[in-house]
């Protein structure tokens, strides 16, 4: 996909500090959500704010998670121009098959179908976090944890998300992750994006 991409790859460092929820955030996603879908607009089916910044009451980094939804793939060469022309850096699958992601100072874009299982599981985390306080305010004594631990470290990102990732699974898997939970969250996209 890199042929696409009109910018070499440059190196965007991020403070790796996790802060109280900012309200602010909400507005942040709504104004780059819509210069998105200005320059993508008939490649793309939607744009969702997900990630740690979605959640109101979430202490996170102060990055912008936003979903990018495809319904066919065949417009991702000229999603990934419409996105180089707006600053983004193209990082690859980043070990996520189905996404492909985007990173500019201050946001991260994933860029998915609509019924990719990591969008899925994403929608079912914050489902899950938004439902209980206890479980939202675990997760945020984790992430300050592991932002301190890794704030000194060469490959802080990476680790960062990989060991949150255990805690993610295990919200999931008691919340029963499997065919039905996805199917519904499933249901819940299609009725938002195609009714």
């Amino acid at each position: 996909m890199s042929r696409y991409l009109k910018r070499a790859p440059r190196h965007i460092t991020e403070p790796l500090s996790v802060i109280d929820h900012q309200p602010t955030w909400a507005t942040i996603f709504t104004k780059e959500a819509a210069r998105i879908k200005k320059r993508c607009d008939r490649k793309i089916i939607g744009i969702d704010h997900v990630g740690s910044t979605s959640i109101p009451g979430l202490a996170a980094k102060a990055i912008i998670d936003i979903a990018v939804l495809v319904k066919d793939w065949r417009f991702m060469p000229l999603t990934f121009e419409s996105l180089d022309d707006l600053g983004y850096m193209y990082k690859g699958d980043c070990g996520r098959e189905g996404r492909e992601y985007f990173t500019r100072l201050g946001f991260h874009l994933h860029v998915m179908r609509y019924d990719s299982p990591h969008y899925l599981k994403q929608l079912a985390f914050i489902e899950c976090l938004k439902k209980s306080r206890e479980t939202m305010d675990e997760y945020a004594e984790l992430k300050r944890m592991l932002a301190k631990k890794w704030v000194e470290k060469p490959a802080e990102g990476i680790e960062y998300n990989r060991e949150k990732e255990g805690f993610i699974l295990g919200v999931l898997d008691r919340a029963g992750w499997g065919d039905e939970m996805q199917a519904r969250i499933l249901k819940q996209v299609t009725d938002r994006l195609f009714v």
